[in-house]
């Protein structure tokens, strides 16, 4: 199967295709997702809400563990690469 990327727009967790009949499900709902919800007004559930402050939590404590800035840089990379591509529930249950 041959896909035009311009036709295909990915917006949370749905592959959307231009016909607008198939939708695939294709990415965890993440924290990054979550995060444009909030700041687009949209509500998030307790459960969600739980999720980023998790996460944020993680993110400082994990960050202040750093023992060189370019231990830091990884770090961050590493964040923002959770933050994007995992699931939101894998931040639930720390803190």
């Amino acid at each position: 199967m041959c896909w035009d990327r311009q036709n295909i727009s990915v917006t949370f967790g749905r592959v959307k295709f231009p016909e607008g009949n198939m939708e695939v499900e294709h990415f965890p709902v993440s924290i990054s997702d979550l995060q444009d919800r909030y700041y687009e007004g949209e509500g998030l559930t307790m459960e969600e809400r739980q999720a980023l402050a998790n996460f944020d939590s993680y993110r400082i404590s994990y960050l202040k563990e750093a023992m060189s800035e370019e231990d830091f840089e990884q770090r961050y990379f590493e964040l923002q690469i959770k933050s994007n591509l995992s699931s939101y529930t894998e931040f639930l249950n720390i803190g």
